[in-house]
């Protein structure tokens, strides 16, 4: 997961929301160190995002693009999943992939 708004998302704040959804250890969440360097990674994926005027209270509108990606070891987008995209054919997607790489390793 990565953050398009490193000011309120911090690691911690990352690490504590994807902790609800996925074990310890089981996932890695990145918070760009600069400007440039989201927009280096925005590149990479076709991405972007936006933060909105922020309100009188302070909070703000956050948009970007909602894509998840499954990315091989070797940095190469294997698969997009655009918004939406159910939670079975995501499943099918990355059982092919694993199956694909247990295969590979196996030759």
């Amino acid at each position: 997961m990565v953050t398009v708004d490193p000011k309120r998302d911090t690691g911690k704040v990352l690490n504590g929301y994807l902790g609800h959804f996925f074990p310890k250890d089981a996932f890695a969440s990145f918070v760009p160190r600069s400007p440039e360097q989201l927009v280096r990674a925005e590149k990479a994926f076709d991405a972007s995002h936006e933060l909105g005027k922020p309100r009188k209270d302070g909070n703000y509108e956050v948009g970007h693009t909602a894509q998840v990606f499954a990315v091989d070891s070797n940095g190469l987008v294997r698969v997009e999943w655009p918004f939406a995209t159910s939670s079975e054919d995501i499943a099918a997607d990355l059982k092919m992939l694993l199956s694909e790489t247990t295969a590979a390793q196996d030759s």
